[in-house]
């Protein structure tokens, strides 16, 4: 049964989202209020997600989570890097004892600096192809897949007694700082909230994606079908260090981390995280919405939570079942990851299960649901949509902002590279279409010479005839055929006004002459050549 989830949402959060909807869609219609946009939302989720979430659109708790492998290569990334920093010391001494004994060491003596590389260092586990290095006596250390790198890294340094990296013991007790301090505390947030799907791409932790709202991102509209999904929750680490995401005069929870997960009575599904995968948190977050779906809808789930690198696999051992899902306008992220989901308690279906996690696509200006849209960058139909992009170079752009040059839109960059001025037509046309003109004289031969003729002098023109050519000529351009091209010329007997032609146009000739003499000089000398 459809229940009212508008009381739920508070003043300035209908403020934040009216922001979003006007700042980062271009639109010419009229929007629509912000709660007849939000219709199919609160139907979506009155399914059963808002009964599942016990009546509340978001959910907080408190977790204690190991950091995330993504999380400690930043860190150690960001000390190496650091040229006050242990790390930093530690590289250069290293770099030097390799450079001195590179002899000794052996041929492979330079992939030692991989057991540096901060996810190396991050997972604790050297991932390359196992190589050969010496001692200072010439005995064999391998340095195997797998290998512990700080373990190796010592063997390798104290193999050379006479080695000088004084910084060795620090760097080791450097590693292990980090590494311990790999336990942290966050809140966890549950959400079916308008606002978390608006801005799940959003945040000011310095990551995005192509469901970007402000960025612009490609699948923006699969913003709105997970919005309007009866299925998909959004899981979140908000911040915990005080950071905020600003929208207008107002803030929002900022993500750290983020998922989308499918809710069925029939299973339980992550689907892609970002900005790194943590498998801990996604679990966390699926054994959250078990308990929430067995207290508020009596739904129970298996405890073994299975895991999948495609979007398709067979996942019981007494029952095989292939899972297809698929998107409208959402980027379909399965396949690109590996999953984690639970099946139902009670779940015996055998076959192809396919499920369309998106909902109702929906223009965020009128809040049309029957609609077109031009692309799904696009967050308003075709009939409410301002936005256009540059024919040339694709950036995308109010259609207030736009150039139009020859029936083609352009940004201002590509129209001022490639717009050029017709003297003739009084316009700006783009500089491919314009056609070269050669002045001849009367009694030139045009049949003895159908190609340029250097001699001559030529002006260049979007046009070859018409009520703007008129101005200045008798006749319109005569043309010859040659090869595949096409060769315009104009008599000079056929120019109403030469003199008033040679001021206007004396700049447009090519090889233009000193004075109006020389120049009908230089056409008549032509002939007389011949």
């Amino acid at each position: 049964m459809e229940q009212d989830l508008f009381n739920q949402i508070k003043y300035d959060e209908y403020e934040m989202m009216d922001y979003c909807r006007i700042n980062y869609i271009n639109a010419a219609g009229e929007y629509a209020p912000i709660k007849h946009i939000l219709k199919p939302w609160n139907s979506a989720k009155s399914a059963y997600l808002y009964q599942l979430m016990g009546n509340e659109l978001i959910l907080e708790k408190e977790i204690m989570y190991k950091t995330p492998i993504a999380e400690l290569t930043d860190r150690f990334h960001d000390l190496k890097w650091n040229n006050d920093s242990v790390f930093a010391k530690f590289i250069t001494e290293l770099d030097r004892f390799i450079w001195d004994n590179r002899e000794s060491l052996g041929d492979e003596y330079w992939k030692i600096n991989r057991l540096t590389d901060s996810e190396v260092l991050a997972a604790n586990s050297y991932s390359d192809d196992t190589f050969i290095v010496y001692s200072a006596v010439g005995r064999v250390i391998k340095v195997q897949t797998g290998s512990k790198p700080i373990k190796m890294l010592q063997k390798i340094i104290k193999s050379y007694p006479d080695n000088n990296v004084t910084s060795l013991q620090d760097f080791i007790n450097l590693h292990s700082c980090v590494m311990n301090d790999a336990t942290l505390k966050g809140t966890l947030c549950l959400s079916i909230h308008p606002l978390d799907y608006m801005t799940m791409s959003d945040n000011c932790h310095g990551w995005t994606s192509c469901m970007s709202w402000a960025e612009e991102g490609c699948y923006r509209l699969g913003t709105v079908e997970m919005m309007n999904s009866e299925s998909v929750v959004v899981a979140y680490l908000k911040s915990n260090d005080g950071k905020v995401y600003e929208i207008g005069n107002n803030t929002w929870n900022s993500k750290k981390w983020r998922q989308l997960i499918i809710v069925d009575s029939d299973f339980i599904c992550g689907i892609k995280c970002y900005p790194y995968r943590c498998d801990e948190l996604t679990e966390i977050a699926i054994k959250w919405l078990m308990e929430l779906a067995l207290k508020n809808m009596g739904w129970n789930y298996t405890n073994h939570i299975f895991k999948s690198d495609g979007p398709e696999a067979e996942y019981k051992e007494e029952t095989s079942v292939q899972f297809n899902f698929a998107t409208t306008n959402m980027y379909n992220d399965f396949g690109t990851t590996t999953h984690l989901f639970v099946l139902a308690e009670n779940f015996d279906y055998v076959g192809i299960y396919n499920y369309v996690y998106s909902g109702v696509p929906e223009c965020m200006v009128c809040g049309d649901c029957n609609c077109v849209f031009e692309d799904t960058q696009y967050l308003a139909c075709t009939n409410c949509d301002d936005a256009c992009t540059c024919c040339n170079c694709g950036t995308a752009m109010n259609r207030d902002d736009a150039y139009e040059l020859d029936g083609e839109l352009y940004c201002q960059y590509c129209y001022d590279c490639y717009s050029r001025y017709d003297i003739i037509t009084d316009e700006y046309h783009h500089e491919d279409n314009f056609d070269s003109i050669i002045i001849v004289p009367d009694d030139y031969d045009v049949s003895q010479h159908p190609g340029y003729d250097p001699r001559l002098p030529r002006f260049e023109s979007y046009t070859t005839g018409g009520e703007c050519w008129n101005n200045y000529f008798t006749s319109p351009a005569h043309y010859r055929y040659t090869g595949s091209r096409v060769n315009y010329y104009i008599h000079l007997s056929e120019i109403k006004d030469i003199g008033k032609f040679y001021n206007e146009f004396w700049s447009e000739l090519d090889d233009c002459s000193n004075s109006l003499e020389d120049f009908i000089n230089q056409v008549n000398s032509v002939t007389e050549e011949n």
